[in-house]
Formats: structure tokens, C-alpha cells, sequence
């Protein structure tokens, strides 16, 4: 997982920003327990594909495992609204 990471950190730090590219980083660092990397990440992909529903749901669930139970529940509701 680690080098998946640093091959994704790479790619953004080339110049990647493709949504899914930030999703899949997010996811990434949501599997090594980065709550806060992965949050930044899955709001990066939200702001750069708002019809992204895999992103808007994984920021929900971030946001949720970190007890902000306000923004989970408006990250699920805009991945069901897409």
C-alpha cells in the first residue's frame, strides 16, 4: 500500500487531476488510517468531479469515522442525490 501511495502522491505532484485519481488516493490512505489525508483527498476529487458519487460517499464516510456526523450525512446524501 505504501508504494501504491507514493506512485499516486507522484502522479499529483506531476500534474494528474483526474477526480479518480484523487478518490483512489483517498481510498489508499483511508486503508492505512490517514483519516486526515484521505479527507483532503476525497474533497479533491468532490471539487474536481461534483457528479462523482464514489467520492462524495467516501468523504461521508471519512468524515463520519472522524465523528462529524453532519457532513457524513450530507456526503451520503449528495452520493444518493447523483
Amino acid at each position: 500500500t505504501a508504494g501504491a501511495v507514493a506512485e499516486y502522491t507522484r502522479a499529483v505532484r506531476l500534474g494528474a487531476r483526474a477526480p479518480m485519481l484523487f478518490h483512489w488516493l483517498g481510498s489508499l490512505l483511508l486503508a492505512t488510517g490517514d483519516l486526515a489525508g484521505a479527507e483532503e483527498c476525497f474533497r479533491e476529487a468532490v471539487r474536481r468531479g461534483p457528479s462523482l458519487a464514489v467520492a462524495h460517499n467516501a468523504l461521508g464516510f471519512v468524515r463520519s469515522q472522524r465523528g462529524d456526523r453532519a457532513a457524513a450525512e450530507a456526503g451520503a446524501r449528495a452520493a444518493v442525490a447523483l
